[in-house]
């Protein structure tokens, strides 16, 4: 599941069209099984587009990181 809340005055950002960065998420989440909420505010549309891509990056690399070796479930189980 994917929600991508946010719009870019320019269509494009040098060679990148700016509509592609809501594609991008709704294409990770749909691959990767994963819940993904991006939310962009502001006025550069190449500050927000970047800043959606180093926080998803963050976020993935928080969700993935090894915390010992108990299992990560509030059940005890993953399945």
């Amino acid at each position: 599941y994917a929600v991508f809340e946010g719009s870019f005055a320019a269509p494009m950002i040098g060679d990148y069209p700016t509509e592609m960065t809501g594609h991008v998420f709704r294409s990770l989440a749909q691959t990767l099984g994963a819940a993904i909420h991006i939310e962009v505010k502001g006025e550069n549309d190449h500050h927000k587009t970047e800043a959606a891509f180093k926080a998803f990056a963050r976020a993935l690399r928080a969700a993935i990181a090894v915390d010992g070796d108990a299992i990560p479930s509030t059940k005890g189980i993953i399945s």
